[in-house]
């Protein structure tokens, strides 16, 4: 099958010329994939700040977890449920922390060393730290329940994204 263009040659009447069927179809393939390419191409950046936010938030969670179970391990009083576990950050490193204080001992998953350094040129909007008591709700240092969700910011250059951790529930999202 051809797709026809007039066009007038010369001393000649009216000749046929185009593309065949074939050709038209090459092309579209070609274009299809470069669009393809440059639609669901990801920046850098991007992934790397997702990949650090994702194993942040899997760190949190592991935290949340020795607090439910294994609390009872660190106790005299296996009935005193105050062993509060919990991640503090700062500028573009975290650390896991019993009783709102640095272990050097304790280390998390993937990692040999306590403190934790985010890739690249990822950084923490700001400094702070969660905990969790027996029962996996966030709490202050001082064990108080927190009234608000907390929200942790990671950045890096001009994107951002964030974690929040419920209050009343300690569902990390």
């Amino acid at each position: 099958m051809n797709i026809l263009l007039h066009k007038e040659k010369k001393g000649k009447p009216d000749s046929l010329s185009g593309f065949t069927m074939i050709e038209l179809v090459a092309v579209l393939i070609v274009v299809a994939v470069l669009a393809a390419t440059v639609m669901f191409s990801v920046a850098p950046d991007q992934e790397s700040l997702s990949s650090a936010l994702n194993t942040f938030r899997s760190n949190l969670r592991y935290a949340q977890s020795l607090a439910m179970g294994q609390s009872h391990l660190l106790d005299e009083d296996p009935s005193d449920n105050t062993v509060i576990w919990g991640l503090s950050w700062g500028g573009s490193t975290y650390q896991l922390q019993v009783q709102g204080a640095s272990q050097d001992y304790i280390k998390l998953p993937g990692s040999d060393s306590a403190t934790i350094t985010l890739p690249g040129t990822v950084q923490f909007g700001s400094s702070g730290s969660i905990h969790f008591n027996y029962r996996g709700e966030p709490v202050s240092t001082s064990e108080s329940a927190l009234s608000n969700d907390t929200s942790i910011t990671l950045t890096q250059g001009t994107l951002s994204q964030a974690v929040t951790v419920v209050a009343e529930t300690g569902f990390v999202q």
